[in-house]
């Protein structure tokens, strides 16, 4: 399994531990059994069943119901394979359901005077939201929304925290979306160098943050620079173990580089080194 997939996942499961509800009710327990053991779709039914309990006990406005419902929100993205539906709310997908639960769950936290810890988790809704907006392509509000994200966990968490980083590299990808290289750039380093220093050098999304970097000069036409991130990201994914397809791939993403930079011509005197010389040449150092 892709090593960042893996890292990615276990984020986002501590982030669902985070949000569990102070008290949770018997519904919401037998939810989240459901989730442990990968049962999406009954999971949503359980917790779904869980806000109810809230919103008939005249809890709808609590924080627990707020959090139950980013917990639902997170559910129908993890419950894949489902057509299109309608419910008795209109909505008609999965997606709907979630951004709709992910909103409620954001307008409670905002109605309320937050501690440090709560507004982290606001930080996270944001965050879902914002994913929701770069999703239908509406950019700028997707950014507006990272900034919020970024500003609080800098103020509560400081600057030297991976979450706030995790910002950063959110920010960075709405300007490269918006095609503001220079600005994506600005803010993919700055996510590079926290996680370099909290997470380490050789981690998998200290190495995205790298492929980041490379995309982006790749874009803008500087081939040799996207090269050069691109083999520092090759060079930590062998490091750190990376699986042998995502490798394969980084492999031939470096030699459609290299292609660019030193096209083969068939006139062409010398010719250039080829590729796989290069690439151990650079692992390696020079042949004996």
């Amino acid at each position: 399994m892709n090593k960042w997939l893996e890292y990615h996942e276990a984020v986002e499961r501590r982030i669902m531990e985070m949000m569990r509800p102070d008290a949770p009710n018997p519904m919401y327990e037998q939810g989240w059994q459901d989730y442990t053991q990968g049962r999406y779709r009954e999971a949503a039914g359980q917790l779904a069943d869980s806000a109810r309990i809230y919103e008939e006990a005249g809890a709808a406005d609590g924080l627990n119901y707020a959090r139950t419902l980013y917990a639902l929100g997170e559910l129908y993205l993890l419950w894949e394979g489902e057509d299109e539906f309608s419910d008795s709310d209109g909505v008609k997908s999965l997606s709907e359901k979630a951004r709709k639960a992910y909103c409620d769950a954001r307008d409670i936290y905002e109605r309320h005077d937050l501690t440090d810890q709560q507004q982290i988790e606001l930080s996270f809704l944001y965050d879902r939201i914002a994913n929701h907006y770069r999703f239908e392509e509406k950019y700028a509000d997707a950014l507006s929304l990272h900034q919020k994200s970024r500003e609080i966990r800098e103020r509560v968490l400081g600057a030297e925290h991976a979450y706030t980083a995790e910002s950063h590299h959110d920010i960075g990808n709405m300007y490269y979306a918006l095609n503001d290289y220079d600005a994506a750039l600005e803010w993919y380093f700055k996510a590079h160098a926290v996680n370099e220093r909290v997470l380490g050098r050789a981690h998998p999304q200290t190495a995205l943050d790298c492929g980041n970097i490379a995309c982006t000069y790749k874009d803008k036409g500087d081939y040799a620079t996207a090269l050069k991130w691109k083999l520092l990201r090759y060079r930590l994914m062998l490091e750190y173990g990376e699986d042998p397809e995502d490798i394969e791939l980084e492999t031939k993403q470096m030699y459609d580089l290299y292609q660019k930079i030193y096209p083969r011509k068939w006139f062409q005197r010398p010719k250039p080194q080829p590729f796989n010389d290069w690439l151990y040449e650079q692992l390696f150092g020079q042949p004996d």
